[in-house]
């Protein structure tokens, strides 16, 4: 079931960025960053996503209630959203809203049942981007070359 959601979760900030899983290509807008992928409070990023472009990752609330239903932790279809961007090697992910570090170390040792995900998903870069060759400068990580 999550596979199938993954493929529904990344959503086009403006219809900016390459579609994701096969879908047709959409044009994209010139004086946006068209490759980038925006992360933070939903609200946050999707109009972040918006307005200047990237993706966004929107489960929509049907399916988050049927992951919740099924007690599967949303965590799970974010995190492998951000796996696949990061596997199309997206030149940047970037945090919205509130200092990613910040957040961090607020949500430090609480349960992950209470985190919010963007902060989780941050968690998780901060373990794992190097491995992908990303690296962190303020609220953003950016693919190095």
């Amino acid at each position: 079931m999550a596979a199938g959601i993954v493929a529904m979760g990344i959503v086009e900030g403006a219809k900016t960025t390459p579609p994701p899983f096969g879908a047709p290509k959409m044009p994209t807008q010139a004086g946006k960053n068209n490759n980038c992928l925006v992360l933070g409070e939903q609200a946050a990023a999707i109009q972040e996503a918006l307005d200047n472009g990237g993706a966004f990752i929107d489960t929509g609330p049907e399916v988050l209630k049927g992951l919740q239903q099924g007690n599967i932790d949303p965590y799970l279809i974010y995190e492998r959203a951000l796996k696949n961007q990061i596997d199309a090697k997206v030149s940047r992910i970037d945090f919205v809203g509130a200092n990613i570090d910040d957040q961090i170390q607020i949500w430090n040792g609480k349960s992950e049942n209470l985190t919010p995900i963007h902060v989780r998903l941050a968690q998780w870069l901060k373990v794992n981007a190097k491995t992908y060759r990303y690296e962190q400068g303020g609220n953003s990580w950016v693919l190095k070359k």
